[in-house]
């Protein structure tokens, strides 16, 4: 559920009021909100770059929560270099 409301927010098919409650926008389609968790799941990964997708197939191995210094190791690249773009990710799409 979360994985949706984010989507819809990235969107811009909802968004907070002056009073921080959450609205649809005059601009929400309701007929091409995806159909299935998985499908805003495809949305949202679709939106990464090449780069942060393998990032990410490579992290999922290890499960919900990953090891920073696995992903790298594994995909040869500096371990503190990785953890500062995946901090980036994450503050994008919490703004």
């Amino acid at each position: 559920m979360a994985e949706l409301l984010q989507a819809l927010a990235d969107r811009g098919d909802i968004a907070q009021d002056p009073m921080g409650a959450w609205r649809a926008t005059a601009r929400v389609n309701w007929s091409i909100l995806p159909a299935r968790i998985e499908g805003v799941l495809d949305e949202r990964i679709g939106r990464l770059d090449q780069d942060l997708r393998d990032t990410l197939r490579v992290a999922s191995v290890e499960g919900e929560r990953f090891t920073a210094e696995i992903v790298a190791h594994l995909r040869n690249v500096d371990e503190r270099g990785l953890v500062l773009r995946l901090s980036e990710e994450v503050g994008k799409n919490n703004t």
